[in-house]
């Protein structure tokens, strides 16, 4: 993983890397690691099989750690009448699982960075404050689980993920 790593960033204080198998689609998080860290904290997504219903979904938001996307999301439920639709992600994507009140989506009022579709040893890395969430792959009864790498990096190099 060190090769992969080196690629992106010149210097790193900290990584996390685990193999992970879960039982449940994640809902819209951010991820929490190194929160209290000054330095920008980076994750990475490697897929261990191909599966094109297997995706993670990354919006263009941060929040500072998961109860500020709370309190993001408990002020979008008041004032969602005033603000853009910014896509229809939910009906594009397999997102019954996330955020929703009366009948609208929390993903469909932020702004799509990328959908990563799971292809083995293609990887994803985007800010780990970036707003993200995984495809309802639960829905499909032939999978009781999904299995991927997930590395964190905190690096005192910031890192344009643009390229």
């Amino acid at each position: 993983v060190k090769p992969l790593i080196d690629k992106f960033f010149q210097t790193t204080t900290d990584i996390y890397i685990a193999y992970q198998r879960q039982h449940f689609a994640h809902h819209i998080h951010t991820d929490d690691y190194a929160k209290d860290q000054s330095l920008p904290v980076y994750t990475f997504v490697i897929a261990v099989v191909t599966e094109p219903r297997f995706k993670t979904i990354v919006w263009k938001e941060v929040g500072k750690d998961n109860a500020d996307l709370q309190s993001m999301i408990k002020k979008w439920t008041v004032y969602k009448q005033k603000m853009p639709k910014l896509s229809d992600i939910s009906k594009e994507q397999d997102l019954e699982h996330t955020v929703s009140h009366n009948g609208e989506f929390f993903a469909d009022y932020l702004t799509i960075d990328g959908v990563f579709t799971y292809r083995q040893g293609d990887a994803v890395l985007f800010n780990a404050r970036q707003i993200h969430c995984t495809s309802n792959w639960t829905k499909y009864p032939e999978f009781d689980g999904r299995e991927f790498l997930q590395i964190h990096v905190v690096s005192a190099d910031p890192v344009d993920l643009n390229n």
